[in-house]
């Protein structure tokens, strides 16, 4: 049997605080092949530019950009307004990031294909928010997986895992959360509260122990 590609779509949801981006960073120093693809980097680009423009900081766009990247902190003090930012373009088109997202998937798929890779790939979508991402992504994959199927030379087999993060508020404390009625009320963190309705294909894993024992529940998932 031919060496196979094999494409793991891992979509990540939850409240504040619960893991999602534990979760990538578990994945990537246990697995390998592990590629981010996060909607939240396009409203982070958005944002960093309106920030800078506005002079809300007296910093280089890129020094605002590292900063809502990578600085916890920075990024909670101005999450307001990525908020703000990223519902006002998806009120003028609901799958404006995810579209972009997943058209961004797919350009990496067809390079791995193009230069005959083998093994496991992981894309990481790590900030899944909303009913209708949710559908974008699985519909979206669903059609591709169906044309690596039709297609007789294809070696690609592509697998779509979602996953519901969910840790105690006491824990969640514990990690730095504290409520905000503004952000924590916003239909960005709500929307998928009744995923178990909404979201019939999504697991949910707590998370509410250590690290390992944390990878360890979605790893089993995964394989």
């Amino acid at each position: 049997m031919e060496p196979q590609l094999v494409i793991n779509i891992v979509s990540f949801s939850g409240k504040r605080c619960t893991g999602k981006t534990t979760a990538l960073e578990m994945m990537k120093a246990h697995l390998g092949n592990v590629e981010e693809c996060a909607f939240a980097y396009r409203v982070k680009t958005a944002s960093a530019r309106k920030m800078c423009d506005g002079q809300v900081v007296n910093l280089s766009y890129e020094q605002v950009l590292e900063k809502l990247l990578h600085d916890r902190e920075f990024k909670e003090l101005h999450r307001h307004l990525m908020i703000e930012i990223g519902n006002g373009e998806r009120a003028k088109d609901p799958n404006i990031w995810v579209s972009q997202t997943c058209s961004e998937i797919q350009s990496l798929i067809n390079n791995l294909q193009l230069f005959h890779s083998t093994g496991q790939f992981y894309f990481c979508i790590t900030d899944m928010r909303f009913k209708n991402e949710y559908n974008y992504v699985k519909n979206f994959f669903s059609n591709l997986s169906a044309i690596f199927k039709s297609t007789p030379m294809s070696a690609a087999v592509l697998n779509v895992h979602f996953f519901r993060l969910s840790s105690s508020d006491d824990v969640r404390i514990s990690r730095g959360w504290k409520y905000d009625p503004k952000v924590d009320g916003d239909v960005s963190e709500c929307d998928l509260d009744d995923f178990e309705t909404c979201c019939p294909d999504m697991k949910e894993i707590h998370n509410n122990s250590t690290p390992l024992e944390f990878y360890e529940n979605l790893y089993d998932f995964l394989c």
